[in-house]
């Protein structure tokens, strides 16, 4: 099974960086950290939850999870399959929004990053990529994609996930 390499500094320099006590610069990047994950297809998205970063791969049910609290070692916590193929992800305190797609039908997934256990989904209908997150506050969260001709914008309240 062909193996996906995150090189920590690459999406995470400010976060990592800081943990580690070191500075940011985008002009001269230093790995401080990588971490091999599994299966086939390239990464389309990474969300920070607290000290957990998750990874998507395009056509791939799973959602790694991965523990960044030493980012000179980052730790593979498990996986999470969230069913058809992973769309979108967004993450804010210890929760990832994910949105999986199965013929044509978006679902929303709330995953508790540091229980990592699923803990709720949420049928938005039906969406087409390019489908997007964004939480906008710690109990807003804005899911756009596109409908039948239009796209389309949903703002839903993940006060209480």
């Amino acid at each position: 099974m062909p193996l996906l390499r995150i090189k920590s500094l690459l999406f995470l320099a400010p976060v990592l960086l800081a943990a580690s006590g070191g500075e940011a610069r985008a002009g001269s990047p230093v790995e401080i950290g990588a971490i091999d994950i599994p299966g086939a297809g390239r990464p389309i998205a990474l969300a920070r939850a607290g000290s957990c970063v998750a990874v998507g791969r395009r056509g791939s049910p799973d959602l790694w999870l991965v523990e960044t609290s030493d980012p000179t070692a980052p730790q593979i916590l498990g996986s999470i399959e969230i069913g058809g193929t992973l769309r979108a992800l967004a993450g804010r305190d210890r929760w990832v929004y994910a949105i999986g797609t199965i013929s044509g039908m978006a679902r929303l997934h709330v995953v508790d990053a540091l229980g990592r256990v699923e803990v709720a989904a949420v049928e938005l209908g039906r969406l087409a990529p390019p489908l997007a997150l964004q939480t906008e506050t710690s109990s807003r969260l804005r899911v756009t994609g596109r409908g039948r001709g239009a796209y389309v914008t949903l703002v839903l309240d993940v006060a209480d996930p």
